[in-house]
């Protein structure tokens, strides 16, 4: 499988043929054929987890997209270190180190 943008795609077939309405699809293939490649490490989310504490719980926090998941209980936050390797909510890999 290969990743393209296919806005920017889209964007340089209209740049080349203008108002055209008719484009023959062995150009559009050409195109496709030597457009630039998408790393896919480009759509990885990297984060790591955070703790937040509450008066009455304590929470996992996910550093990408904020959302909190509470540690009452038998999770605690060493075990969201240990077993989430992902948010479940944003898919986040957390593999982020802690900064000192």
């Amino acid at each position: 499988m290969r990743l393209i943008d296919a806005d920017k795609l889209h964007d340089a077939i209209l740049d080349t043929y203008g108002g055209s309405s008719f484009v023959y699809i062995d150009d559009v293939l050409e195109f496709v054929n030597d457009y630039d490649l998408i790393e896919s490490e480009d759509f990885i989310k990297h984060g790591k987890w955070k703790l937040s504490e509450y008066e009455y719980d304590d929470c996992a926090k996910c550093s990408q997209c904020a959302v909190e998941f509470s540690l009452t209980g038998e999770w605690t936050f060493e075990d969201y270190l240990y077993y989430m390797h992902f948010c479940p909510n944003c898919g986040a890999k957390m593999d982020l180190e802690e900064s000192e």
